[in-house]
């Protein structure tokens, strides 16, 4: 099984939460986001962060609970024992939700 976060524990994060942290980070550092594409019912995203660096964010819905789940590429996502939330996930929820307001 892929390592992933829940959308929700952004969405519904309390302050000072690594989510909440994460969120306020992408509002500060507002990096570009280029939807790549859908594939299987996984969106994917590039995300261009700090100094040029890309990462790739992933989004589907877990087979298990059918909520949607989120992956990043960059390091501090897969460093740690458990996945990090990162401001690159919260980009791309951001961008969702935009997109959908739109």
């Amino acid at each position: 099984m892929l390592p992933s976060i829940p959308v929700a524990n952004f969405m519904n994060s309390e302050p000072w939460t690594r989510e909440y942290k994460a969120i306020a980070r992408a509002v500060e550092l507002k990096p570009d986001i280029h939807p790549i594409g859908t594939y299987e019912g996984e969106k994917y995203f590039r995300v261009s962060g700090r100094e040029g660096a890309r990462y790739v964010v992933v989004i589907w819905l877990d087979s298990g609970s059918q909520e949607p789940v989120a992956q990043c590429s960059c390091e501090a996502f897969y460093v740690p024992q458990e996945p990090t939330p990162c401001y690159h996930i919260g980009a791309v929820l951001i961008y969702e939700a935009a997109e959908a307001n739109r």
